[in-house]
């Protein structure tokens, strides 16, 4: 089961995947009042998975942070009740990605900044018993992603118009250290920046990988020597990517290519490719047992969205359904036993 977010319709829609293929649950409406929508762009479900928090680029002033509870009788029946709306705090301007740490206490939010290009972007720290925004740590122009090692250690996030990697020390709530990557040589001769989007790390936290938007490759990094070990060049670019739990698969969003591209870590060498068919993946997410993995499809224009599950050892698509336009986001809830057909 998996949450999704829609960025024109304000909505979070559950989504079951199992033997029967994929269904809607519910819909949440997260619109605070009538006269803007909100705009939901990130979101991450609780690690006690009774709730998820999600990020908003509309708000007071430019962005909040809104926490929900999720429905206590979710099950395959429909017209089931929505999740509740429980809490909110303003961010940093135009927040994005989110992470929480596995206690449930803290929220990292990622703030892209009013000017991704020029203005600074930042990482919120919201203490979630009090939705209080603890710190706010400067970090750099254009500011995306946000993830945080296994054992709460390390946060990471990369910086889009500085071709950068961030780390933040948790436990000191402090910039650590700071990675620029190099930028890469094209056919033409010229050198092509990483222009970075999205970062993961490896269960372990001994590896950084960085969706390079520009480039159009998977930057691998050693997080204990600090140094990029491998770049991996996508055909048609890098728009998001997710590395399951045991380390051996990175899932790539290819952007111009309309592709999910699966690739196998040890080697950087591509397995599998399947196409999105409209437009292009917006964020992906793998399932904890690593069989599966989960793409969101924006649509183009009015278009809907649509969630994707693909079967990463068959690289093959399972199973698809549609969900409102301008999907954005989606998170993994819950794996539970399928009921016995009557």
């Amino acid at each position: 089961m998996v949450f999704v977010t829609s960025e024109a319709l304000d909505l979070v829609t559950l989504v079951r995947f199992g033997a029967r293929g994929a269904l809607i649950e519910h819909r949440t409406a997260v619109a605070l009042d009538s006269i803007q929508n909100t705009a939901p762009r990130g979101i991450r479900v609780m690690p006690d998975g009774r709730g998820y928090v999600l990020t908003t680029t509309h708000g007071f002033p430019y962005g909040e942070l809104l926490r929900a509870t999720i429905a206590a009788d979710s099950n395959p029946v429909m017209n089931q009740p929505p999740d509740t709306l429980t809490a909110r705090e303003p961010v940093g301007d135009l927040p994005t990605a989110v992470d929480v740490t596995a206690n449930g206490e803290l929220a990292w939010v990622t703030n892209t900044g009013a000017d991704r290009v020029s203005g600074k972007g930042s990482v919120s720290i919201v203490y979630l018993g009090a939705m209080t925004e603890a710190a706010r740590i400067a970090t750099c122009a254009g500011a995306s992603g946000s993830r945080l090692t296994a054992d709460g250690t390390h946060h990471y996030s990369v910086c889009t118009a500085e071709n950068a990697l961030v780390e933040i020390d948790a436990g000191e709530m402090a910039l650590a250290r700071r990675l620029t990557i190099p930028a890469s040589a094209a056919e033409t001769g010229d050198s092509v920046s990483c222009g970075p989007e999205a970062v993961d790390v490896s269960r372990d936290g001994t590896r950084i990988f960085v969706a390079c938007g520009n480039s159009g490759e998977v930057v691998e990094v050693d997080a204990a020597r600090w140094v990029v070990t491998r770049r991996t060049a996508i055909a048609g670019g890098v728009t998001q990517l997710a590395v399951t739990r045991d380390g051996r698969v990175v899932v790539v969003a290819s952007r111009d290519s309309q592709a999910v591209v699966i690739i196998e870590t040890s080697t950087g060498r591509e397995t599998g490719r399947i196409a999105t068919a409209r437009h292009a993946p917006a964020a992906v997410v793998t399932s904890p047992d690593d069989k599966f993995a989960f793409v969101v499809v924006a649509g183009r224009a009015g278009e809907v969205g649509r969630v994707m599950m693909i079967d990463l050892a068959a690289a093959r698509l399972v199973a698809a359904i549609d969900v409102a336009p301008r999907a954005t986001a989606i998170d993994f809830w819950k794996v539970e036993a399928s009921p016995r057909p009557k």
